[in-house]
């Protein structure tokens, strides 16, 4: 996994798939096929082929953050990349994932989609009396899109949408909440 990155620092796919994986780090062992078109008329070479993730984890940079036991497939097509539908786990909960890059004209874009159903008291991200206060689960699905210009600086744009309904907060008024309330 962690070799990945490096060889595609040498390779002309140096300023998008490499910045790429730069960013976003797989370890762990990774099975993949790699087809190689190498036009014999000077024409430029085409890489394309499967990628199998099998309890890897991926570091996300940006985020500092890890998604641990991730599993699913993604294709390519020289910095072109489409995964199926994928599982991991962030923040000690399980997410459900996909993603595509697409080399653009001034950037590289990657397209992430996720969605999960997580027990906020579990994440290990609240206070302490925080944690102790809330329970429930909330259901939520979010899209992030990034652009990595080939020189420049990285934008973002994060929308997340979730339903609180089921989460029940015995913290002070005006967070207090029962389950079953909006």
């Amino acid at each position: 996994g962690k070799a990945v990155g490096p060889y595609f620092d040498e390779t002309p796919l140096k300023d998008s798939l490499g910045a790429t994986l730069e960013q976003l780090q797989i370890d762990g062992d990774v099975n993949a096929r790699l087809h190689l078109d190498i036009p014999l008329d000077g024409s430029l070479v085409t890489a394309k082929g499967d990628v199998n993730l099998r309890n890897n984890s991926l570091f996300i940079k940006p985020l500092d953050s890890t998604l641990k036991n991730l599993n699913g497939k993604f294709s390519f097509i020289n910095g072109d990349l489409k995964s199926e539908p994928m599982t991991a786990n962030w923040f000690n909960q399980p997410l459900n994932l996909d993603f595509s890059t697409t080399e653009g004209a001034k950037a590289f874009l990657v397209n992430v989609g996720m969605n999960a159903s997580w027990q906020p008291s579990h994440t290990g991200l609240l206070p302490k009396a925080v944690n102790d206060a809330v329970s429930g689960s909330v259901p939520w699905d979010g899209k992030v899109a990034i652009e990595l210009p080939y020189h420049g600086n990285a934008s973002y744009k994060v929308d997340i949408n979730g339903d609180l309904k089921n989460v029940s907060s015995d913290l002070p008024s005006p967070v207090d909440k029962k389950a079953g309330e909006p």
